[in-house]
């Protein structure tokens, strides 16, 4: 338990290995991917820690089922702890903090390499369009000229 004690978002990869919190980060890092891009981890951690045991697939509450069961299996000593997280509200909130956080990032470089990508393709589509236009000119007053004869 002391990882989940010492997660910290803001922390650098060193201190992140030397915490043993490294790997927390790298699930954390997915779970945009895995769950939804804008997780609200704070609700889902709380209901999904407090009521698991009494929620299935086919109650009011499947969709919290659904993703905290992905939530569970993905992140790191989650599973089998639920108890303990139970009796330490503050620990679940300092977890769904430091997820929000790690998620945050992850899709904001996502983002990043996006955008990247898309101005690239949009500077190649400029080009060629370009030089599609100058060559259409082109045949479109050899065409006006042949006429003329």
């Amino acid at each position: 338990m002391y990882a989940y004690k010492a997660l910290d978002a803001g922390a650098k990869h060193k201190t992140r290995i030397s915490n043993n919190t490294q790997h927390m980060y790298e699930a954390a890092r997915l779970l945009p991917r895995i769950l939804s891009p804008y997780t609200d981890y704070d609700s889902l951690l709380t209901a999904g820690i407090a009521m698991f045991d009494k929620m299935s697939q086919m109650g009011p509450y499947w969709k919290v089922y659904e993703h905290f069961s992905a939530l569970e299996e993905r992140f790191p000593g989650l599973n089998g702890h639920l108890k303990y997280f139970c009796q330490h509200p503050s620990l679940v909130k300092k977890m769904a903090t430091f997820m929000t956080t790690v998620a945050g990032k992850a899709r904001s470089d996502n983002i990043g390499r996006v955008k990247k990508v898309i101005l690239k393709l949009a500077r190649l589509t400029h080009r060629r369009a370009a030089r599609q236009g100058s060559g259409d000119k082109d045949e479109e007053e050899d065409e006006e000229g042949a006429g003329e004869d």
